[in-house]
């Protein structure tokens, strides 16, 4: 137990319970052909770098790499060269990357991995002993697949790559602005169709871009196969329908979680994330339904309720039915 104390400031209470007792949500990684655990309670965004914007969007001093997110400077830690110091050289690999942006107790980086899977519950086992001393891990879980994978920790890490605590900001004009971005809502900023569209980044579980011979369809319902799980694929922009006929055409779909389900948007472009706040209808004091101000601009919000669920079995004869009649 911890206890930190700032006079003026306010108090922190800090219980840490060992995680070999504990049940964590923690997002699967992949690295050299590896799965790893990384703790979700670290995790604050997700992004997806494309090999073409890679060389131009990672800027290098001397040998640090820094990623430039909305504005600021973010350090980078490449996992593949911690876990093969010396072996893995050279500036930018030339292939897609994804930065998963960690706040590790005030340090603020960029863990860059090669790939990313479900996010999964997992159940924390002790690390053997000939494994605590390279200080990078924290426990070892399997996965629902069968797989064994450990557990990063992200503090470890941090400490390893050099990264250092973030400024504070003590004035009590920066205090003020805490408390107001507290109160907005991160969107996930996203173009369909033309239009600008809002998705809460809260729900977003990961941004998938495949081929159009990957979408399928139930009906007529476009839907995505992996590794035998159906994402039902929301299109009301006519992005699918737009590459009808050109099978390699990339479509992008961002996932995301709407209750107990998973469902997936299919977008043209994914623009930012962005902060949004509340809009008031004129002459009403509640704020207006599915539109949020981004960046100074009037902006819907995708409704994930309105994706509708695939049929279940017993009613899945009964919709191809009502199908095959629709097309005669």
């Amino acid at each position: 137990m911890e206890l930190e104390s700032h006079a003026g400031r306010g108090t922190t209470l800090r219980l840490r319970i060992p995680l070999t007792l504990a049940i964590i949500p923690a997002l699967i990684v992949k690295s050299l052909k590896q799965s790893f655990a990384l703790p979700q309670g670290a995790l604050s965004e997700l992004v997806h770098v494309p090999p073409r914007k890679a060389a131009t969007d990672i800027e290098w001093m001397e040998d640090a790499a820094l990623y430039r997110l909305r504005g600021k400077l973010l350090p980078l830690v490449f996992l593949e060269r911690l876990l093969r110091p010396g072996e893995c050289t050279g500036k930018v690999p030339d292939r897609d990357m994804f930065i998963a942006v960690l706040d590790a107790d005030g340090r603020r980086y960029g863990l860059v991995v090669d790939g990313l899977a479900d996010p999964e519950e997992i159940v924390v086992k002790p690390l053997s002993a000939v494994l605590k001393d390279i200080g990078l891990y924290t426990g070892a879980t399997v996965l629902g697949n069968a797989e064994l994978a450990l557990i990063l920790d992200p503090t470890a890490i941090a400490i390893k790559a050099g990264v250092t605590l973030s400024a504070e900001e003590d004035s009590a004009e920066s205090d003020e602005g805490e408390v107001e971005a507290a109160k907005r809502v991160e969107y996930l900023l996203v173009e369909v169709a033309g239009q600008q569209a809002a998705v809460p980044l809260a729900d977003v579980l990961r941004i998938e871009q495949v081929p159009r011979s990957r979408i399928e369809w139930i009906g007529y319902r476009p839907v995505l196969n992996f590794e035998g799980q159906l994402l039902p694929v929301e299109d009301t922009g006519g992005v699918i329908a737009a590459a009808e006929g050109n099978a390699g055409a990339p479509i992008i779909v961002v996932v995301c979680r709407e209750g107990s389900r998973q469902v997936g948007i299919a977008v043209s472009h994914v623009l930012d994330v962005a902060g949004g706040g509340d809009l008031f209808e004129a002459g009403k004091s509640h704020p207006a339904g599915g539109v949020t101000l981004l960046k100074n601009r009037v902006t819907g919000v995708v409704d994930l309720r309105g994706v509708a669920p695939l049929p279940d079995a017993e009613n899945a004869t009964n919709e191809w039915k009502e199908f095959a009649e629709t097309v005669g």
